[in-house]
């Protein structure tokens, strides 16, 4: 079945029956539910757009110009690998490390490597918002909104 004919389905029998109060109510989430999601779709995927934010790729650092790494973490903050992200027992989020192994000569953010720091309070839900978070830059006018003031 469509998603299409699954919508007609429900504007039929929203309005054509007399269902008990609950579930018309369920049965009209349910329809909104689904515009709400053709409605995403019609800007792409989940995949596609964290697809985008990778493309885009990790800005440099702006005191040294070395590299950010994204790094997962677990529910308490304790460094993990990659494999733990497909299956993940005790939360998930991604932190950003610059250390003194992606960093160049001097930088003042870089901690030490190997033990388990990284930048910021922050753990991000995912790794494109880490991105986005570390490539934001104050004075950039996108990072700004507009005021009348």
């Amino acid at each position: 079945m469509t998603e299409k004919e699954a919508r007609m389905i429900l504007d039929v029998r929203i309005s054509r029956f007399d269902h008990a109060g609950d579930v018309n109510e369920a049965l009209e989430t349910a329809k909104q539910a689904l515009e709400e999601i053709q409605k995403y779709r019609e800007i792409g995927t989940i995949e596609e757009c964290r697809e985008a934010v990778k493309k885009l790729g990790i800005k440099k650092c702006p005191f040294c110009g070395g590299t950010i790494r994204i790094q997962p973490v677990d529910g308490e903050g304790n460094f993990r690998d990659k494999d733990y992200t497909e299956y993940p027992y005790s939360g998930l989020g991604y932190v950003l490390v610059h250390d003194t192994n992606t960093s160049k000569d001097g930088c003042p953010i870089a901690t030490h490597a190997g033990d388990e720091t990284h930048l910021g309070i922050w753990a991000y839900s995912s790794e494109e918002d880490a991105i986005e978070a570390w490539n934001r830059r104050a004075g950039e006018k996108e990072n700004y909104e507009e005021t009348d003031e």
